[in-house]
């Protein structure tokens, strides 16, 4: 990925690690965008017509993170639904407290 500028890599790095933590205006604040502005700029370097590049990097860290964790979004939240349906099943068998 060649012309990313600094911020715009740190924007995407924070979408795909924190983004479960963060919201994107967040993520574009802490990435160095002004506050008046990240709400707008965190959607504009979503957009793939608009910033193909910045688009196709979080892409591509998605992936890197996929391969490296064998974790994606999906998978992710499914589990996450699985582990709490299983502790609400235990609570009303009076198993936790």
């Amino acid at each position: 990925m060649n012309k990313l500028t600094p911020k715009q890599i740190k924007f995407a790095t924070l979408i795909v690690s924190k983004g479960d933590r963060m919201s994107a205006s967040d993520c574009a604040k802490e990435a160095g965008y002004s506050e008046k502005s990240a709400r707008q700029i965190a959607s504009q370097l979503q957009n793939r017509e608009r910033y193909p590049k910045v688009y196709d990097y979080i892409l591509m860290l998605r992936e890197e993170q996929h391969k490296k964790y064998h974790v994606n979004y999906n998978r992710h939240m499914r589990r996450l639904k699985e582990l709490s349906l299983s502790e609400m099943n235990l609570m009303n068998k009076g198993r936790i407290i």
